[in-house]
């Protein structure tokens, strides 16, 4: 059987060219390591690849589900961390690191790939663990690793992917200037809204005056043009657009954030919390879907959004919210797990021996 690259990147390589998608390979890294026992210098070669959407999918219309799902998957699947290997021969795949924020591998984690492949004068740095047959990595290699910039790499290749997420999701969800479902089904919910237009809060006023004079200030600044001719603009922008959908990427934030900006209503989803990639722009989400939680979230916004004025009821949701995203990405993490596993199960592919090819 021909050996198979667990990156995809070695041409002549089995499932290098299955159709017209190829990997993208990322500059190769070397890490120097002397070695404990014979005090000489040691490389370790590490190898970095990227998958576009498309990658695992058979007809590039669709999404890599089910019968969808071409022979690169279950490898893809089954590869899902950092590849290790002894002398270009892969041994095992570790899943979990020490770095904060990457310490499990996530299903989305499949469209891209990292390998480190280790000379066996290294061989006391990667040790078998007797309970799991599994390598364990010294101490000493991953700060090694760290300071070669395999997690500088690893973060990079993530937000790389939620990029092309966000564009897809993007175009498929909307028209250029053009307003999302989501948005129309707020405004025309207004009608139905408890109280009277115009009821809203004097604080809550306020505090939609200081956002829209933030705004023209911040944007005026960053595109070295008069206030007066932003403030026209972003003017035009709220009459177009009375609730707003748009991203960010915020470590440690919260998965969401409503804010009022002059008339609009602007709903930022977090590109880097775990709602983004395994339930908001997740294989099985659709239009309907991610415009049905858009709805949901601008919702709760409003009722935040209300409660300007009442401190005791505003500390709350800003507390609570916090919460809800701490517990919600421990929460996914574990559903993750579960769906990873029901994807292996689910997959009718055999077992497919993969021999990397050290660069």
């Amino acid at each position: 059987m021909d050996p198979v690259d667990p990156l995809f990147a070695t041409p002549g390589y089995r499932l290098f060219d299955l159709d017209e998608d190829r990997a993208v390979a990322l500059p190769n890294g070397t890490a120097m390591v002397t070695s404990k026992k014979s005090g000489e210098k040691a490389a370790i070669k590490i190898r970095y690849a990227s998958f576009p959407l498309t990658f695992f999918s058979i007809d590039k219309t669709k999404k890599a589900q089910g019968s969808n799902q071409n022979d690169r998957w279950k490898i893809s699947n089954d590869n899902r961390g950092l590849i290790i290997s002894r002398m270009g021969r892969q041994i095992d795949v570790i899943e979990r690191t020490p770095w904060s924020g990457l310490e499990k591998f996530r299903n989305d984690d499949r469209y891209w790939a990292i390998e480190v492949d280790f000379p066996a004068e290294l061989d006391e740095e990667f040790t078998i663990a007797n309970s799991k047959q599994g390598v364990v990595m010294s101490d000493r290699i991953w700060d090694i690793l760290k300071e070669a910039g395999v997690e500088a790499a690893l973060r990079h290749l993530r937000k790389l992917h939620a990029q092309n997420k966000l564009n897809d999701v993007t175009r498929q969800d909307s028209v250029v200037g053009e307003p999302r479902v989501s948005e129309l089904s707020m405004l025309e919910s207004e009608k139905y809204r408890k109280g009277k237009a115009g009821s809203d809060t004097p604080e809550r006023i306020k505090k939609a005056e200081e956002n829209f004079r933030q705004t023209v200030k911040r944007k005026a600044r960053e595109t070295q043009r008069s206030e007066n001719e932003v403030e026209a603009e972003v003017v035009q922008e709220i009459l177009q657009h009375p609730y707003k959908v748009t991203f960010a990427n915020h470590p440690g934030a919260p998965f969401y954030r409503v804010e009022q900006i002059g008339g609009q209503r602007l709903l930022e989803i977090n590109q880097a919390h775990s709602f983004f990639s395994q339930v908001y722009a997740a294989a099985g989400a659709d239009r309907f879907i991610r415009a049905g939680l858009e709805v949901l979230l601008f919702s709760i916004g409003e009722a935040e959004l209300d409660a300007i004025g009442n401190n005791d009821k505003y500390t709350f949701y800003a507390v609570e919210k916090q919460s809800w995203s701490q517990r919600l990405s421990v929460a996914l993490e574990s559903l993750d797990k579960f769906v990873h596993e029901t994807d292996i199960d689910d997959d009718t592919n055999g077992a497919t021996d993969v021999t990397s090819n050290a660069a």
